[in-house]
């Protein structure tokens, strides 16, 4: 009597593993006729597919991860080497990527990324980044704002520089002209 009640024990809960180990592999979407036949054989033989299956897959992400993070190094290096500044800006306003131009240019670290662009811009003591010129310091800068695919992308390039040159060539032909009219002036 109580070896049938053993055995009853010990099959009710083989049985119940089964249908465990079943609906796990209908969970999992990679059951294949398992229903016909629930002998321990072939579910051990699906576990063992499903094994094989994962690693692979495993593998198979893993070289994908791989391969985005050099494409996204790759993205990184060049967006620092470029003479712009340039900040990403999420959906949310929030700031999701800065190269290194920002950093050095306005004295930033890392911690900028993941905050509000406002704080951004109340730092550089702008109201908000629109399309055109800023002062800043002394420094000439032009700002163009492109929007894509909810991500707002902020340039910022040094315009210094030519703001200098148009200075100083803006000087010296004003120079010329005074020296024009001395000429007329005293030859007549």
């Amino acid at each position: 009597n109580m070896v049938v009640s053993l055995l009853f024990a010990i099959s009710f809960l083989l049985l119940l593993n089964l249908i465990f180990l079943q609906f796990r592999l209908l969970k999992i979407g990679k059951i294949m006729n398992i229903s016909k036949s629930l002998s321990p054989k072939a579910v051990n033989d699906r576990i063992e597919e499903i094994k094989t299956d994962t690693k692979e897959d495993v593998e198979e992400t893993r070289k994908k991860l791989f391969r985005e993070q050099i494409v996204s190094r790759r993205k990184s290096v060049l967006l620092d080497t470029i003479p712009a500044g340039i900040v990403s800006v999420g959906s949310n306003n929030e700031i999701t990527y800065v190269n290194e131009k920002i950093k050095v240019w306005f004295g930033f670290s890392d911690d900028i990324v993941g905050k509000n662009v406002e704080e951004l811009s109340l730092k550089l003591g702008v109201e908000s980044f629109e399309e055109g010129k800023l002062v800043i310091e002394g420094d000439f800068l032009w700002v163009t704002v492109h929007e894509e695919l909810n991500e707002k992308f902020i340039v910022i390039r040094n315009i210094t520089e030519q703001e200098n040159m148009a200075r100083k060539l803006l000087d010296s032909e004003r120079l010329v002209s005074i020296g024009e009219m001395a000429s007329r002036i005293t030859h007549e």
